[in-house]
């Protein structure tokens, strides 16, 4: 038989295999099955040993990521799953097709490795069989049972045995659903490894009984790292009630913050210097959170500011508050401004990096039109932001690219200061080099 028929077959047989999946999944939602459901199960796992007994070489290696795909899902019991893996661990030890090795590189090798990536990808359908198995047996069990058992795995008190494997006990929590969030709730650590998962599942059940828990979780400065609090907010942002968003608010208090280089990993190129930032995290996950629950968008300069926050807070007309009708004193300008500052200038693109100069045009005429709202504070605190990164590069092509940059900014901020200060820019000159 040619080749494209063979593989038109194993297409048609999968599609056949999607199409008992799906019907089984609608004509039983409670997940029990009845005599029909359990002839199409043995049909399915037929077809499942077909494909992989008639399947070669590359259409073999789809099969396998197309049943990875699937195999969470699959209508299939534990001795249908033993019979198949028996037949991945012949495709692990002994399927003959040879691949050159890709690498996530930006210039591949020019004589790459081969390997045999049939058998890799037998191997991790092998693991996720065996995950499912464990996943049929909890099942079984009656629901606080089942979640327990589940959280037993995140939390080390049971083995499964089998190597990784979170992101499958997750969907497997998530589909216990909003019965399980009190029982999820009640027994779950608001820090530690296991918090990020209970965080994550929460969020995908969307369960108001979770918040409280959320909110723990990320008022928890001592014991939490930063990305746990980060999930907790976002996942607590469809439950806006007032006392979370108060909750919220309290945390653009919290200064923490990490050092970042955000040009890392663009580039191996040894003349690229660091695009260093500081990265205020609780703040930014904050303020993202807060206005996804409330619709209020400050822009850039105030959304991460916790005084306007508290603000519009006390405000007795929340629809009509503006930052702008605050009175702020010169230190605090020169904060917000600097603050924003280090964060888009760190952004602009790396000395041996080519933008255009409409994307140009665009992001940095924004960067002006907010700093505009600063007054003359705002066109000192971008020179001093210049002359301060100025003097830490080394690299003349680094340098310059500063430059453009800084004097786009200014030009767009349009005050006879900031044209002024443009012009004294254009006189700088390059740092000597090393």
């Amino acid at each position: 038989m040619p080749y494209t028929q063979v593989a038109r077959m194993h297409v048609l047989s999968y599609i056949g295999a999607f199409v008992i999946i799906t019907g089984i999944c609608f004509d039983n939602p409670s997940g029990s099955t009845s005599a029909q459901a359990r002839k199409d199960e043995r049909s399915l796992s037929q077809q499942i040993l077909d494909g992989l007994r008639q399947s070669h070489g590359k259409d073999l290696e789809r099969y396998l990521m197309a049943l990875q795909n699937r195999s969470h899902d699959d209508p299939l019991d534990n001795s249908d799953i033993d019979e198949i893996i028996e037949e991945l661990r012949h495709i692990e030890k002994e399927d003959p097709f040879e691949a050159p090795r890709k690498f996530k590189l930006k210039h591949q090798p020019t004589n790459p490795p081969m390997y045999h990536p049939n058998r890799v990808e037998a191997k991790r359908l092998i693991e996720d069989l065996q995950r499912r198995k464990i996943a049929n047996d909890f099942r079984t069990l009656p629901l606080p049972e089942r979640v327990g058992a589940i959280m037993d795995v995140f939390e080390g008190r049971r083995s499964t045995g089998i190597h990784g494997g979170s992101g499958w006990f997750r969907s497997e929590l998530v589909r216990c659903g909003q019965e399980a969030v009190p029982l999820i709730v009640k027994n779950a650590p608001t820090s530690g490894y296991a918090t990020e998962a209970y965080v994550s599942v929460l969020g995908q059940i969307g369960s108001r009984d979770a918040a409280d828990y959320l909110t723990r979780v990320f008022q928890d400065r001592v014991g939490n790292n930063q990305w746990n609090r980060c999930r907790a907010m976002e996942a607590i942002t469809p439950m806006s009630e007032e006392k979370f968003i108060l909750a919220l608010i309290e945390e653009l208090e919290d200064e923490s913050s990490v050092n970042m280089d955000r040009c890392l990993g663009q580039t191996s190129r040894s003349d690229n210097e660091p695009c260093n930032a500081t990265y205020f995290q609780i703040q930014h996950c904050a303020s993202k959170a807060l206005t996804r629950a409330t619709g209020r968008d400050w822009g850039p300069i105030f959304n991460e500011d916790y005084r306007t926050w508290a603000a519009w807070r006390d405000s007795t007309d929340r629809t009509g508050f503006q930052p702008s009708s605050l009175s702020r004193d010169e230190a605090e300008t020169r904060r917000l401004a600097a603050k924003l500052l280090q964060r888009e200038m760190s952004g602009r693109p790396m000395a041996n990096m080519s933008a255009t100069p409409a994307t140009w045009k665009e992001e940095t005429g924004l960067i002006g039109e907010r700093m505009r709202r600063l007054g003359t504070i705002g066109v000192e605190a971008v020179m001093e932001e210049f002359e301060r990164r100025a003097r830490e590069l080394k690299n003349p092509n680094a340098f310059e690219k500063l430059k453009d940059w800084t004097s786009r900014v200014l030009l767009a901020i349009g005050t006879p200061e900031a044209r002024n200060a443009a012009v004294a820019i254009s006189e700088y000159n390059a740092p000597a080099s090393p």
